[in-house]
């Protein structure tokens, strides 16, 4: 009697997920070895999405590129998060303060409060409330949408370069400012 070749489950390298989705990006490496397939990784944030599929690729007049929109939106990223964050306390565990909701404010919640404001207070009510819900994990679509209802001009995608194009002018002129506020006329 022929003895049966026993397959071992693990040792079946898996070329893909059983369904690749559009949040499925074949770029992380499974080996060192040269020549080898790269695997697939989720990623769940839309922008990131969008930026690695390229459609936030398009040249600006200004000269604006993919990466300057990604450095510009994962920057604002990190102070909105650490804006909103609920930690009472500083890393050096000193001078809590207390907010009007109840909720205390250390130090650095202060200072990126006052970042988002110096920010936001440079951008269009539309491209602050893009970014904003983009942030939020709102698909590009639907920031959009909430945003300028059915008065867009163009695509999605070219919307949304517009608001994040607005929102690299906003971070370099709120860093020329001190972070400080500005209020903008017409906005």
């Amino acid at each position: 009697m022929a003895k049966r070749k026993e397959v071992n489950p693990v040792s079946i390298p898996v070329e893909a997920p059983a369904r690749i989705r559009p949040d499925h990006i074949r770029d992380r490496i499974l080996s060192a070895v040269a020549g080898t397939p790269s695997g697939y990784r989720v990623c769940n944030w839309p922008v990131q999405i969008a930026y690695e599929h390229g459609k936030l690729s398009a040249p600006s007049d200004k000269g604006y590129d993919a990466n300057t929109r990604w450095i510009s939106i994962r920057e604002y990223d990190e102070i909105h998060e650490l804006a909103l964050c609920r930690s009472g306390r500083d890393s050096t565990d000193m001078d809590v303060v207390s907010g009007g909701s109840g909720f205390p404010i250390s130090d650095a919640m202060n200072e990126a409060i006052k970042k988002l404001i110096s920010i936001d207070s440079h951008m269009s009510s539309k491209d602050r409330k893009i970014v904003r819900l983009l942030c939020e994990g709102e698909t590009l679509a639907e920031s959009v949408k909430q945003a300028c209802g059915e008065d867009f001009k163009h695509t999605v995608p070219a919307r949304v370069r517009d608001a994040l194009d607005a929102l690299y002018e906003a971070l370099d002129a709120a860093r020329a400012n001190g972070y400080r506020y500005v209020r903008m006329v017409g906005t």
